[in-house]
């Protein structure tokens, strides 16, 4: 359970640097699934941040093993 905790808060640490602070915001919460606005595509919330633009972008783990930014705008529920 310990090391599970600090996977966790190392994962946590890193999507902070990359992409910023965790937002609140939004209609869907990190651990959801998602559809990419055109429907080809599943994915799971792994973060979601305000990016610079003032834009609340979501950071998706999909098929392809990369992180995916997209805006909340070109996401819908599955």
């Amino acid at each position: 359970m310990q090391r599970e905790h600090q996977d966790k808060m190392n994962l946590y640490s890193q999507y902070r640097q990359a992409y910023g602070e965790l937002a609140e915001a939004g209609k869907f919460r990190v651990g959801e699934n998602v559809l990419f606005d055109d429907g080809a595509d599943l994915g799971e919330i792994i973060w979601k941040y305000i990016n610079p633009q003032g834009i609340l972008t979501y950071v998706l783990d999909d098929s392809s093993g990369f992180p995916v930014e997209v805006a909340a705008t070109e996401v819908m529920e599955p």
